[in-house]
């Protein structure tokens, strides 16, 4: 039997994906990580997935690192993994012992915020799958590998039998060159040179054959990679799950499990988006922006003379806390400490959250008066007004908890340690740039025009209006 054959009966023996009874249990979660990169090594030997703060040696301060159970992440608005060629597999439970409690749980976004030196620590059972060219695929006791290109004909027809009909088409358009104008010209859209070269074409399929090669065999490497994943997460005794999306019943069950276990939890796809771990990336977010302009052709570390300057600043002076902080450092004169602002934004944010907490007391409160009004049974009225007070006491635990907050480390010393490093690059490149400016003999000129800008425009809480 050939590797090609001995593939196709191994794939077709899997058992059914897993549904929402199996995902409720957690001693069923596998954790499963897509990137560009093998795992990394501490100095003890044990493997770890470094946060991209780490990976960026802090420029960026994002500390924490995502997975997904039991299926490989999909692509979304903010991202696609699809040419990830590296999965990482690891039981929940292990991640847990070496790492402690994720900061959220979410079958499609599970994510941990990390000890900056070390990673997220992987154990002993973990899983690496990654492409080798040398056999179409193999599974052995620590890893697995799949072929991303070099494929025989043999193997492509095997893959392509196995393949879903959307696929199958999208594979067929590549290798005959047979796309519609609109495709083509979505394909083209931003690259005028290979849109000229296809133009200039005499045999224009001919051309797009060539152009979509190697987009044909990354559909055979996908479909591959992620056989592969299921075929070695059966052999570490999970089963896949292809019923978890936002809101899906089966993420709802692993949601409330994780509830139960007095975890952070989500059903959805977006408890990172509103967290306070992205508060602070969009914070950093602003000082880029300031630092290098953003979607503006300078910021204020290339502008090239005063008067780019001067209409960079005034541009974001109104809604960018940060460009309101540098205006008003210029016109004290003196270093600007980034970990000060992190720690003034985190806080703002902090803020934030209470009032939101505060008015989900008031709002409860106010339902719990008019139970008594509503015409249903006693004992009906008598269980909404215990879900009512159960959900009080749920805001006030939580209110008294971010009461307890009086800075970052108070509520996370992984992600305040992050930030300081990242304050530090922050601070020493703008002080850099701010020592220079007095060199230039537009200096008093440029002075003169800030402070004008900053006693013209309403700043009195850039920080709080962004809440």
């Amino acid at each position: 039997m050939s590797k090609a054959e001995a593939f196709k009966k191994a794939y077709a023996a899997i058992i059914d994906y897993a549904g929402e009874n199996y995902m409720a249990k957690s001693e069923n979660w596998c954790v499963v990580h897509a990137t560009k990169y093998l795992p990394s090594r501490n100095k003890d030997g044990t493997m770890y997935i470094p946060s991209t703060a780490m990976a960026t040696n802090f420029e960026v301060p994002r500390n924490t690192v995502h997975t997904t159970f039991n299926h490989v992440v999909r692509g979304h608005m903010m991202g696609n993994w699809d040419d990830s060629p590296i999965v990482i597999l690891t039981p929940y439970t292990d991640i847990v012992k070496a790492n402690g409690n994720p900061a959220q749980v979410s079958g499609v976004d599970t994510y941990w915020s990390v000890n900056p030196n070390t990673g997220l620590v992987l154990s002993d059972k973990t899983f690496v799958i990654q492409p080798s060219n040398d056999v179409l695929y193999s599974i052995n006791e620590h890893g697995a590998t799949y072929k991303r290109d070099n494929f025989t004909e043999e193997e492509i027809q095997t893959i392509l039998s196995m393949l879903n009909p959307e696929e199958l088409e999208t594979y067929n358009k590549y290798k005959n060159g047979d796309l519609k104008d609109y495709e083509i010209e979505h394909e083209f859209y931003g690259d005028e040179r290979v849109k000229k070269m296809y133009e200039s074409a005499k045999d224009k399929k001919a051309f797009l054959r060539g152009l979509f090669e190697e987009s044909r065999f990354d559909i055979l490497s996908h479909f591959l990679r992620d056989a592969v994943v299921r075929m070695s997460m059966e052999k570490m005794g999970f089963r896949e799950s292809d019923k978890l999306s936002d809101g899906s019943s089966a993420n709802t069950a692993i949601a409330e499990t994780a509830v139960n276990m007095g975890l952070h939890a989500t059903a959805s796809n977006k408890g990172h988006s509103g967290s306070l771990y992205a508060e602070m990336e969009n914070f950093w977010g602003y000082a880029k922006t300031c630092f290098d302009g953003g979607f503006d052709k300078y910021g204020i570390l290339k502008a090239p003379d005063c008067e780019e300057l001067i209409v960079f600043m005034a541009k974001h002076i109104k809604y960018n806390p940060v460009m309101c902080e540098i205006i008003k450092n210029l016109i004290e004169n003196k270093p600007l400490d980034f970990m000060k602002l992190y720690e003034k934004f985190f806080m703002s944010s902090i803020k934030s959250s209470k009032f939101w907490i505060e008015s989900g007391i008031r709002q409860k409160t106010e339902d719990l008066k008019y139970v008594d009004t509503y015409p249903i049974p006693e004992e009906v009225k008598q269980k909404q007004k215990a879900e009512i007070k159960q959900r009080i006491q749920e805001y006030k635990k939580e209110l008294a908890y971010f009461e307890s907050i009086k800075q970052i480390a108070d509520y996370d010393p992984y992600l305040a340690e992050t930030l300081k490093k990242n304050a530090t690059i922050l601070s020493s490149t703008y002080e850099t740039w701010r020592k220079k400016l007095p060199e230039h003999d537009w200096y008093q000129s440029f002075m003169n025009n800030i402070r004008q800008m900053y006693n013209s425009v309403s700043v009195q809480n850039v920080m709080d209006n962004e809440r």
